[in-house]
């Protein structure tokens, strides 16, 4: 079972919602199997491993397997890996989504999320929620109103 040709397609496999983690999705593709993470990693003919892992290092035989056993395209798993952010800028990406969307269904995270500089679901343009520490829920709706023209401009920046 560690080649790609020894794999068959999983008969179900979730489609990857827009701007989600690969972490996430594989989070929700073991949850779908009733199976924890690093079983389901196994399964796919990946080492017992750290998921997010491979948000960073999606080397092309790792491409390849989880493309045979998802039936996705390899290109398709990197867009939902951290990729092209450049190295230096990586320790700043939360492990976890930091945010939420209060739209999103529960078990998607998106790439978003996990940045610093991102305060709106690319998804349904609301602003994020936080997880954890809950600082900005001290500021008055109308305060972070006013917050936004800068803030967006900031995230445009640093996103480019």
């Amino acid at each position: 079972m560690s080649t790609a040709s020894a794999l068959n397609v999983l008969p179900v496999v979730l489609k990857p919602e827009p701007d989600e983690r690969l972490s996430g999705w594989l989070g929700r593709l073991a949850q779908l199997y009733g199976m924890p993470i690093d079983a389901f990693l196994e399964c796919c003919g990946l080492p017992r491993g750290e998921v997010n892992d491979l948000e960073w290092r999606l080397g092309g035989g790792e491409g390849a397997l989880l493309a045979a056993r998802t039936g996705l395209a390899v290109d398709e798993l990197r867009a939902m890996t951290f990729a092209d952010i450049l190295p230096n800028a990586r320790l700043m990406v939360a492990r976890g989504s930091r945010y939420a969307c209060p739209l999103c269904p529960g078990g998607i995270q998106r790439k978003t999320t996990a940045l610093p500089w991102s305060f709106w679901c690319p998804v349904h343009g609301v602003r994020l929620t936080t997880r954890g520490v809950r600082a900005l829920e001290r500021l008055s709706e109308t305060q972070l109103m006013m917050l936004d023209l800068n803030a967006r401009a900031g995230a445009l920046r640093l996103a480019n």
